[in-house]
């Protein structure tokens, strides 16, 4: 293979240091194009060298060392100058262990730091409705790596087929996030620790058996802190308002490294029926006319787990 000489790019060429004089900034900047060109010329060297396949296999199973649960696949690969891998419909598929049936991310972008050459790398990706951002930093020795800066935005509960799968309910809702996480490659996602914010906007939740009259929960907006150590997820300052109810609850989901729909919820906080949901329900509902003349909120706990939630209020009902 021929390797083109510096001056076959034009702007490299015009920083040479012969021609940068005793410009300081100038040199600086032939040197980092120099280091680019170098680091082009070593990307299309393994595109001759090595085939498309083998190159696949490659990432393939790098991907599988932090998605341990799950099968692999990337339909295609593909370099967008000047330095970005896209990877082309990713699929994860579950193994008889793993939380979630199936993961699908139709585009995958890839782009080193070059302040963390070979450590760091910035993903971005398009899934589910919504744009994906994070940063990842890779620490080969001690085999664990971070996923820091991360943004979920507009992923749409709707499209996820295994959420109402495994719940049996229909819910929605426009799920947006910001955190990190850190991990041990090979360890999975459940044997991790993490932190950040999230919110669900204008969500909807069905219910087996009504609640306060409702059958469906309808909440314009969900926010609460959420934290992941020893394979439980612990949520905090969780506040929602909705056309029927407005509220707040903090509690745990555990067992995070079983099946979804059994992990088990610990969940309390409070009610607070909207005034034109009390008018409406309240001559057939007690709890709100006991609600309006003490001007209380009301107690509530959910127990048992994601498939099969109780709610309880101050007598038990089940959803």
């Amino acid at each position: 293979m021929r390797i083109l000489p510096l001056n076959f790019l034009p702007f490299v060429h015009k920083f040479r240091p012969s021609e940068a004089g005793k410009q300081g900034a100038n040199l600086l900047a032939w040197r980092w194009w120099h280091g680019l060109y170098g680091l082009l010329v070593v990307i299309l060297f393994l595109y001759l060298r090595f085939p498309t396949s083998q190159f696949k296999a490659f990432c393939t199973d790098r991907v599988g060392q932090y998605f341990t649960g799950y099968d692999v696949s990337i339909e295609s690969l593909r370099y967008r100058f000047p330095h970005t891998l896209v990877m082309d419909t990713l699929h994860l598929q579950a193994k008889p262990d793993a939380q979630v049936k199936t993961i699908d991310i139709p585009n995958l972008w890839i782009q080193p730091d070059f302040k963390m050459l070979g450590k760091g790398f910035f993903l971005s990706s398009t899934a589910y409705g919504g744009t994906h951002q994070s940063h990842l930093l890779v620490d080969q020795k001690q085999g664990v790596f971070t996923l820091s800066n991360m943004i979920i935005n507009g992923l749409d509960l709707a499209q996820l087929p295994w959420l109402s799968a495994d719940t049996g309910r229909a819910i929605t809702g426009v799920f947006s996030a910001q955190g990190n996480f850190t991990g041990k490659t090979g360890g999975g996602i459940v044997q991790g620790s993490g932190e950040g914010i999230a919110q669900i906007q204008d969500g909807t939740f069905a219910l087996h058996f009504p609640i306060l009259s409702l059958t469906n929960l309808d909440l314009a907006k969900v926010d609460f802190l959420y934290k992941l150590e020893n394979q439980k997820v612990i949520l905090t300052k969780g506040k929602f308002n909705g056309k029927d109810l407005e509220g707040s609850f903090s509690g745990e989901i555990n067992g995070l490294n079983g099946p979804f729909s059994a992990m088990p919820l610990a969940l309390t906080g409070s009610l607070m029926p909207l005034p034109e949901f009390i008018k409406k329900h309240g001559p057939t509902q007690p709890l709100l006319l006991k609600f309006q003349q003490n001007h209380i909120k009301i107690p509530l706990r959910i127990d048992g787990t994601i498939g099969k939630p109780s709610f309880l209020l101050e007598s038990r009902t089940n959803s």
